[in-house]
C-alpha cells in the first residue's frame, strides 16, 4: 500500500466514528469540531505517524511492508475527571484495533495518560499498523 492509501483508509474509518468530532491533519476544522473546541467539549486529533518501511520479499519484484502508528489525542472537559476520556479511548480502541482494510492491519491499542492542561483532560490512544 502507498502512504496515501493508508491515509485514506485510516481517515475514512475514523471519519465514520460517531462519538466525538475529529481534527485531521491539513483539513480545516468543521463547524462541529470548532464548536467543540470553543466550548471545551470532547474532541479528538488524529495523526498518522509512519515508521520504517522494509523490503518484505524480492521474489517477483520488491514488496514493501510499511509500519506506523495511528495516534489519537483525546481531549475532554477538565472538570469531569478521567472517565469521559477513558470512554472515548475505549471506543476508539474498539473501532481501530485488530481492524483490516485491504492490506492494512492494525494491532492492539495502548493508552497514555497526559492529564490536565489547557482546560482539557487528555489521553492519547496509539494503535500500531502494518501494510503490505
Amino acid at each position: 500500500m502507498t502512504f496515501e492509501e493508508i491515509r485514506i483508509a485510516v481517515e475514512s474509518r475514523v471519519a465514520a466514528w460517531p462519538d466525538a468530532p475529529v481534527a485531521f491533519d491539513g483539513v480545516p476544522n468543521s463547524p462541529t469540531l470548532q464548536a467543540a473546541i470553543d466550548n471545551k467539549d470532547s474532541w479528538v486529533r488524529l495523526t498518522i505517524n509512519h515508521g520504517d518501511s522494509v523490503t518484505a520479499c524480492i521474489g517477483d519484484g520488491p514488496k514493501v511492508r510499511r509500519t506506523g502508528l495511528i495516534q489519537c489525542q483525546v481531549f475532554t472537559k477538565l472538570d469531569r475527571g478521567s472517565r469521559p476520556a477513558a470512554l472515548l479511548a475505549d471506543s476508539l480502541a474498539a473501532r481501530l484495533e485488530y481492524w483490516q482494510s485491504g492490506k492494512l492491519e492494525t494491532q492492539a491499542a495502548s493508552l497514555t495518560r497526559i492529564g490536565p492542561g489547557d482546560g482539557y483532560y487528555q489521553v492519547n490512544v496509539s494503535i500500531p499498523f502494518r501494510a503490505d
